[in-house]
């Protein structure tokens, strides 16, 4: 039984070089397609990835307005708080903050398409000035010691497979007291399932670009190993 997935089998075999650049290109391509696709199973603010339902009849855009103020009140941004909304998509959590926190608020996507998105939804709120989106790869910034006060990796880390790298980056980047938010998908420390199978490489290659599930604990770790300290953890699946 296959530990590894196929996608990290295949990453493993590239440079890290070649390894942001597929990202860049397999997983912006993922995001290429026409919005209104999307908004086929996504929420009225094309919110790709988890909502926070309490009752099994509640519909979508409820759970995902939820999520929405959970976040808000885990970030606690201030005044002038620097915010990067890493794979910020299509702006819905972006835009959510410029309405709801003083925050300064930037995004980044690989996807051209979604940037104009959010532009173009930030303007047509009036929130033009208030946010900034930067089509480009994290590992693009040129992000100087203590320049940011919150970052945020909403349904975006898992995309990334050099991880290390990744939060070494928002380690240096955050000031003292910074805030980093990470909400995604992990696999069970368990091995359910055969991880290199057929249709998980479909899911994670063919229709993600790129993903890469890692258990939770292992996660973790690699955020401590960055100097970031682990506050609080929530299952949302519960």
């Amino acid at each position: 039984m296959n530990v590894m997935t196929r996608a990290e089998q295949e990453a493993a075999l590239r440079t890290p070089t070649e390894q942001r650049e597929h990202e860049r290109l397999e997983v912006a391509a993922h995001y290429e397609h026409d919005p209104a696709i999307f908004s086929m199973v996504l929420d009225r603010q094309l919110t790709y990835s988890t909502g926070i339902f309490l009752d099994a009849n509640e519909d979508l855009e409820t759970a995902q307005q939820r999520k929405f103020a959970r976040v808000r009140q885990l970030l606690n941004i201030r005044p002038g708080d620097r915010v990067l909304d890493v794979g910020c998509g299509w702006g819905s959590l972006l835009l959510n903050l410029a309405e709801h926190t003083p925050g300064v608020l930037r995004g980044i996507t690989l996807s051209e398409q979604q940037r104009a998105a959010v532009l173009q939804r930030a303007q047509e709120r009036g929130l033009a000035g208030r946010v900034q989106a930067d089509c480009c790869h994290i590992e693009d910034l040129d992000l100087q010691a203590d320049s940011l006060d919150v970052v945020l990796f909403s349904g975006s880390v898992v995309h990334m497979h050099h991880r290390e790298q990744i939060y070494a980056l928002v380690g240096q980047a955050l000031r003292p007291g910074g805030r980093l938010l990470v909400s995604d998908c992990f696999f069970p420390k368990q091995i359910r399932g055969d991880r290199g199978s057929d249709a998980t490489h479909y899911i994670f290659v063919r229709a993600l670009g790129y993903c890469r599930l890692q258990g939770l604990a292992e996660e973790l770790s690699l955020m401590e190993a960055a100097g970031l300290d682990i506050r609080s953890v929530e299952d949302l699946t519960e």
